[in-house]
């Protein structure tokens, strides 16, 4: 059993300019390079094809259906184009009917003779992009390639997000191709996760859910998550997912109806019932650069990763949990956290938990740092079952002594986390 003390006593002991046109409904290419700033509208349509470089800047507030880029339309040269939402910017897809964002789109002729480049770059730096349900599953995808008949389509297309925020009320698929009985598309798209907070909220009812690389609509699908640092929570999801730069899994306890959050009570869980089926075991890998934080607000409402399949009449077992031996776990209190000593949450549950590549057991949760964020508690950590299953359990052990407090504030050692074992 390992023992968990404050952060705190564990340090101390061991903007663009705007100017440009408006939007007008449903706004089909541009002759200039844009920069949109500065006025507000309420477009019940939205923006079907971005042909030029724009930026959304200081001041942009819009709220629209949907937004994509057209990858190429009949003989046309298909060129790249950069979109990028700097701070000060928000934009709502939902206002009207289902939301959803399309990185790049093809359904034309020739559209796969143009380069090898991405068609659409999409560049969150600052901004806030909001995905709504309203009724329906809001989706974003990153690279759509359909057919129309006549040749091949391509679609490609990059989405990075390096600061701000995506909420996406539905699910991401990073590639769809859908063929047609005499020809193939191909769809090609890469989501990078750099810095900010992404969230994916699809619902359990959803048919689709969370983040996949391809959408499964038979052409060929590449898609491409690189997970390399922000924040990102995911309610429900169907594929593996390695957090092995430096991000930081949340969780959320999301309410769609009022887009408002709770304090704690977040989950990320498994539904293979769901569209693209999960058939084999999954994995969650958090590299020792990683993390995970879970907030905490009492007993009964707290972030958990639940690894396995909620779906009752599942045979799929075997869904991991692949810990790195110095990865960390942030134990975040609400402000208003309240615990009685011995009481005990499940923060981690899998079928299969590993520690530095061995199976968990109290001998290797010391290779796992847990800080404790605002405020001074103490837990034990430990590793045992919950319904047949692995779990990561915390034990809460009271807040410490005050003359214990006193000595660890008097000494100069630094140190990440108290390995004091019971």
């Amino acid at each position: 059993m390992k023992k968990i003390i404050p952060f705190l006593l564990a340090l101390l002991s061991g903007c663009a300019v705007a100017f440009g046109a408006d939007l007008t409904s449903n706004q089909n290419g541009y002759a200039t390079d844009a920069i949109w700033g500065g006025t507000n509208i309420n477009n019940g349509d939205g923006l079907s094809s971005i042909a030029n470089n724009v930026t959304f800047s200081t001041g942009a507030d819009y709220s629209l259906t949907y937004m994509r880029s057209r990858a190429a339309r009949g003989n046309d040269t298909a060129t790249a184009v950069d979109i990028k939402f700097l701070a000060g910017s928000n934009i709502t897809l939902g206002t009207t009917g289902t939301g959803w964002w399309v990185g790049a789109y093809s359904n034309w002729s020739n559209a796969a003779t143009y380069g090898s480049g991405n068609l659409a770059n999409y560049i969150v730096d600052g901004g806030n992009i909001t995905l709504k349900n309203n009724g329906g599953s809001a989706y974003l995808i990153v690279a759509q390639a359909t057919n129309n008949g006549e040749t091949l389509g391509h679609a490609m297309a990059t989405l990075s997000i390096n600061s701000g925020t995506v909420l996406n009320e539905g699910y991401i698929a990073l590639s769809s191709a859908t063929n047609n009985s005499s020809y193939t598309t191909t769809a090609s798209g890469t989501l990078n996760l750099n810095g900010g907070t992404l969230y994916v909220l699809s619902a359990r009812g959803d048919k689709q859910v969370g983040i996949r690389l391809a959408a499964g609509n038979g052409g060929v699908e590449n898609g491409v998550f690189n997970w390399n640092g922000g924040n990102l929570a995911v309610s429900r999801q169907v594929e593996s997912l390695s957090n092995t730069g430096s991000g930081n899994l949340i969780f959320a306890n999301y309410n769609t109806a009022n887009g408002t959050f709770a304090k704690a009570g977040g989950t990320t869980a498994l539904y293979s019932n769901n569209r693209a089926n999960f058939s084999s075991a999954l994995t969650y890998t958090q590299g020792a650069g990683a993390s995970m934080t879970v907030n905490i607000q009492n007993a009964a409402s707290y972030d958990r990763l639940e690894w396995y399949d909620h779906v009752s009449t599942s045979t799929v077992g075997g869904n991991t949990v692949d810990l790195a031996a110095g990865t960390t776990i942030y134990l975040s209190l609400t402000d208003d956290f309240a615990m009685v000593e011995g009481q005990t949450i499940n923060i981690v549950v899998a079928d299969i938990i590993l520690i530095d590549g061995q199976i968990a057991s109290d001998s290797n949760i010391d290779l796992i740092n847990f800080i404790v964020n605002g405020g001074e508690a103490l837990f034990d950590a430990s590793i045992g079952t919950v319904g047949g299953r692995q779990a990561i359990i915390l034990e809460y052990a009271g807040i410490p002594e005050p003359a214990a407090s006193a000595a660890l504030l008097g000494l100069l050692a630094v140190a990440a986390v108290a390995r004091r074992k019971r």
